[in-house]
């Protein structure tokens, strides 16, 4: 008996438990090609996920988006974590904990990850880690959204806990 009633499913040990790392980021503009309006100076908060636009307006350059997040409680032996990005144009590179990054090509007018993004952070986990990215886009030369579509995300992988 597990303690849970016959009608409630059992986890499937197959499918990672998520934790949605959404909420504020801080943001600072490290090239500002182009600019219809004011560009903030400094640091800045916005709110992910969300395409350029929504996020930046009709500004072109590069950006540095930046969050701390917690290690995951509750860690068994076995189980593993992966920070996952989803795919994004105008995305440069991800990093965690200012050590393992994943970047990509950015010759062309428009780049970008077509896949998701998984890097695989579990020897790096501290109790306050921090996430960094990077986006690049001029809304001007391309129909794409850019930004973050959907959200980032911790997934930890391997055996259920057991209650």
């Amino acid at each position: 008996m597990t303690g849970r009633p016959a009608s409630l499913p059992q986890p499937d040990p197959a499918t990672p438990y998520r934790i949605r790392l959404q909420g504020p980021y801080w943001a600072c503009w490290e090239r500002v090609d182009r600019a219809t309006g004011p560009v903030a100076k400094g640091p800045f908060r916005v709110r992910l996920p969300g395409d350029w636009r929504a996020l930046f307006g009709n500004t072109a350059g590069r950006v540095r988006l930046w969050r701390r997040f917690g290690r995951p409680t509750h860690l068994q032996p076995g189980q593993s974590v992966q920070v996952v990005v989803p795919p994004a144009v105008g995305l440069l590179r991800v990093r965690v904990n200012e050590r393992l990054e994943r970047g990509t090509d950015t010759r062309g007018a428009v780049s970008g990850f077509a896949a998701p993004v998984r890097l695989e952070v579990s020897h790096l986990l501290r109790t306050n880690n921090l996430l960094e990215l990077w986006l690049e886009l001029d809304p001007d030369r391309t129909d794409a959204a850019g930004g973050l579509p959907a959200p980032i995300v911790l997934e930890i992988h391997g055996p259920p806990q057991t209650a």
